[in-house]
């Protein structure tokens, strides 16, 4: 994990570390008993802290695209995040801060986003029935899918399909 420090590290808004260089500063400045130990831990404190921030960024990237691979390949299956937390490594909770990072949604959400793009797909390029496309897309629950598709594109699925093929 050391080798993110062996190269220079640009960082924007550092902000957030202000109070801990404050501290260093001030002890520092005044120099009193143990002040480098104090200024050491302060130190070490921002680094960790930094470590920290890039790790996410770069296992963001990793992890995420590993993830959506997933469900990209597997959105017909029951998707669990405990599932998609042993493919990449990282507990279920910490893919969807990671997740949410990325993309703006949580896990779940984007999940039904994509079922929902996929049932679209289906509905219009297709003459399955509705239930064969609910199936199709991971919903083991037609009433799911229904609120979700409709929730999601303000129409049901047979209006969708309808308007679809009116519009053609």
């Amino acid at each position: 994990d050391s080798h993110v420090f062996n190269e220079p590290l640009i960082r924007e808004n550092m902000g957030h570390h202000l109070k801990d260089i404050n501290a260093i500063l001030s002890e520092f400045l005044y120099k009193k008993q143990f002040f480098r130990e104090i200024c050491s831990g302060y130190l070490k404190n921002i680094l960790v802290k930094i470590l920290r921030e890039v790790q996410t960024e770069e296992i963001g990237t990793s992890g995420i695209n590993e993830i959506l691979e997933y469900i990209h390949k597997n959105y017909s299956e029951d998707i669990k995040n405990n599932t998609l937390a042993e493919i990449s490594g990282y507990h279920s909770y910490h893919l969807n801060r990671l997740m949410k990072k990325a993309t703006g949604t949580t896990l779940h959400q984007y999940l039904i986003n994509y079922r929902i793009e996929s049932a679209k797909q289906y509905l219009r390029e297709t003459d399955f029935p509705i239930l064969k496309v609910s199936e199709l897309c991971g919903y083991k629950n037609f009433s799911n899918f229904s609120h979700d598709f409709k929730t999601k594109t303000g129409v049901s699925p047979s209006g969708y399909r309808a308007d679809f093929r009116n519009t053609i």
